[in-house]
């Protein structure tokens, strides 16, 4: 099927097949027109020409129907968008709002849900006067309806507000406040200073689930006075101002006098302290009662219901301050006179409460008991102006001190201690009198070891000593030579003093103990023997092995760690052969001599070492060599082999034994030789032939 615009050629409008088993068929034309008018219809069947064309007319399109102006609703807000609602209308109507009868501007426009029977326009602004809209609908497959003028009032105006609703307070220091009552959510409230014209004061918006607003202004004034208030409420104009006045700023009360504290410290910050108060309020010091210096200020905490003002000094005189007091949004208030009292003078030190000890060569040190925590105490040289020695303050949770002293001097003397308690003046100075330095006593004789020993460093120890007592070794009574010094250790009750060497003569050495705080001790003298010379070996404690082809060894027993053993061949003068160091944790030493001889003989024998000179030599005998046994002839077995080399096995004789096999009784020639293995009893030579 074929649709065209002419009888005769033209132009093909749409054309359409007609499926199997269907008897018709449905083809779309974008658009015929909106008159009425006639379409060309023609059809071509199988294997057939197409046929003639058949005219069809058709009517002209349907106009859709002006909408009633009683379904027109036109809602003319302020400040926000203005609505159009329209309702009876069918699902896919389209409207138009125009703002005038023939053409003019499309001012909005809304489709109807496809089930719908109304719709909603919102317009920016129709603007705050009465005035008219044109509304059109279009239908579906209809044009679009003539316009309908419907008509709309001017913009409402919200309400003034009433006097009663408003709460006006007017703070002194902070910020004024303006209450309004009676409202409802996002209502807007403004505050202006004049009935008419002028940029607002302040505004604020009433919240969420509020029906109240407050608007905060930095200050009307300490005086009274009047402002204007209007609301906007959501979708009207601005109310007209409403008039209303406020009171002066309210002034705060003074505070009383025995609420009053004043502590006049010495040395630290005085206070002031008021009680019966407010958080947040302020309180403020002043030395007179008008005008004057400011002293000091201070604001009450949360949860406080006083405050200590602190002021760096008010003077050690009695006299007068006067607080004021600011509660919060009101004035100041007239200030309170209050007396105070002198500085307090601390209490002296009791003489019989104080011990000093004068020491020699550490400093001395002045206990003072009986003290409160945070007492300063002084030490002075004078009763008056002076020097001071030294000071010291009372640590926590004690009641005494403990002040060093580089040197009080080494006789008897006095010092002048005072004492200023926390807050309070220094106190007089009390007279505290100390003896001389203490001498140490000198060391008993009977407690002294000197120990001259040769070739090592000389020792003198001292006994029944305390710990850090010092020992001096001089050479003589007075005077002289430092030889040597040593401290008492921890732990220990006597020092030992090393000098490189007192002599190896007798002789006598002066030894004096300066003990901790005290002065050296008078010297005590003590006499040394010459150096001692060791004790000679006892022969018995001496083995000598005289070996046959390997180092000979001479071995001495029952000796002391360090000694020294020497071995000669002449009892004076002669070869030193040998010697040895007796080891650590050991008792004797073993001298190795390549070869003493194959003969018997003797050699001389020496100690010396641990401080001790070298002891006369000791004879001492070795023997011969010793000859091996001959082996058993029944232990030796000769193999006598024909075209390899013989053997002789020998048995029964002990590892590291050398056989040798001979051909004469005596010299001739060496066959051949084997060693005894480790392990083993027998060894067999091989001989060639």
């Amino acid at each position: 099927v074929n649709v065209y615009d002419s009888a005769k050629v033209g132009n093909v409008l749409g054309s359409a097949t007609i499926s199997t088993y269907d008897t018709s068929t449905s083809i779309s034309i974008i658009q015929l027109g909106n008159t009425a008018g006639s379409v060309y219809v023609s059809i071509t069947r199988k294997n057939k020409l197409e046929s003639d064309r058949t005219k069809v007319d058709y009517s002209a399109e349907a106009k859709t129907d002006v909408p009633a102006a009683d379904n027109i609703i036109i809602v003319n807000n302020a400040g926000i968008s203005d609505v159009i609602k329209l309702t009876s209308l069918l699902g896919g109507d389209l409207i138009k709002i125009y703002d005038s009868a023939k053409a003019g501007n499309l001012m909005g426009s809304a489709t109807v849900s496809e089930y719908g029977t109304s719709t909603t326009i919102n317009i920016t602004q129709l603007g705050s006067s009465a005035g008219s809209v044109y509304v059109a609908v279009t239908g579906k497959t209809k044009l679009e309806s003539d316009r309908i003028k419907v008509d709309y009032n001017e913009e409402p105006k919200s309400d003034a507000l009433a006097v009663s609703n408003i709460i006006i307070v007017n703070n002194a220091g902070i910020s004024d406040t303006v209450k309004v009552t009676g409202l409802s959510e996002n209502d807007e409230v403004n505050v202006y200073k004049y009935a008419a014209g002028g940029e607002p004061l302040g505004s604020a918006t009433v919240d969420t689930y509020n029906s109240f607003a407050i608007v905060t202004l930095s200050q009307f004034g300490t005086s009274a006075g009047s402002i204007y208030i209007t609301v906007t409420q959501t979708g009207n104009q601005e109310s007209d101002r409403t008039k209303v006045s406020y009171s002066a700023e309210p002034k705060s009360a003074a505070s009383v006098s025995s609420n009053i504290i004043v502590t006049n410290n010495a040395g630290a910050s005085d206070a002031v302290q008021i009680n019966g108060l407010t958080s947040g309020d302020i309180v403020i010091v002043y030395d007179s009662a008008e005008e004057g210096n400011l002293l000091g200020t201070a604001t009450v905490p949360t949860y406080k219901s006083f405050v200590t003002v602190a002021i760096t000094q008010l003077g050690a005189s009695s006299g007068n301050i006067y607080v004021s007091t600011i509660n919060k949004g009101k004035l100041e208030s007239d200030r309170t006179k209050v007396p105070f009292s002198a500085e307090q003078i601390s209490d002296p030190p009791t003489a019989s409460n104080i011990t000093i000890t004068n020491n020699a060569a550490i400093s001395d040190t002045i206990e003072i008991t009986f003290l409160e925590s945070g007492d300063l105490v002084k030490v002075y040289d004078a009763a008056s102006e002076g020097n001071l020695l030294g000071s010291e303050i009372v640590s926590s949770d004690s009641t005494e001190v403990n002040i060093k002293i580089t040197q009080l001097g080494t006789y008897d003397g006095s010092v002048y201690i005072s004492v200023t308690s926390p807050n309070k003046l220094e106190s007089e100075r009390c007279v505290a009198y100390y003896t001389e330095e203490p001498t140490t006593d000198a060391p008993e004789a009977s407690n002294i070891i000197v120990s001259n020993n040769a070739k090592i460093a000389d020792t003198v120890t001292v006994a029944f000593l305390e710990v850090d007592d010092i020992v001096k070794v001089y050479n003589s009574s007075t005077g002289g030579s430092l030889l040597g010094s040593a401290t008492v250790a921890d732990d220990c009750t006597d020092a030992t003093v090393k000098i490189t060497q007192l002599g190896t003569v007798s002789g006598n050495v002066y030894i004096s103990v300066t003990g901790i705080g005290k002065k050296e001790s008078t010297r005590i003298k003590v006499d040394y023997t010459e150096e001692q010379k060791a004790d000679p070996l006892s022969s018995s404690n001496i083995i000598i092995r005289n070996n046959s082809g390997v180092a000979d060894t001479v071995t001495v027993t029952f000796l002391d760690e360090g000694n020294i053993i020497k071995v000669y061949d002449a009892s004076t003068g002669g070869n030193l052969l040998g010697s040895a160091t007796v080891p650590e944790y050991s008792s004797e030493a073993t001298i190795k001599i390549t070869q003493l001889g194959t003969t018997a003989g003797n050699v001389f024998v020496s100690v010396s070492g641990n401080g001790k000179l070298e002891s006369n030599r000791t004879l001492v005998y070795y023997s011969n060599e010793f000859t091996s046994d001959a082996p058993d002839a029944n232990y030796i077995i000769v193999t006598n082999n024909i075209g390899k080399s013989d053997t002789v096995k020998v048995s029964n004789i002990t590892a590291d034994d050398m056989v040798k096999v001979y051909d004469l009784s005596t010299g001739g020639k060496l066959l051949g030789y084997g060693i005894v293995a480790e392990d083993a009893s027998e060894v067999t030579v091989k001989i060639t032939q």
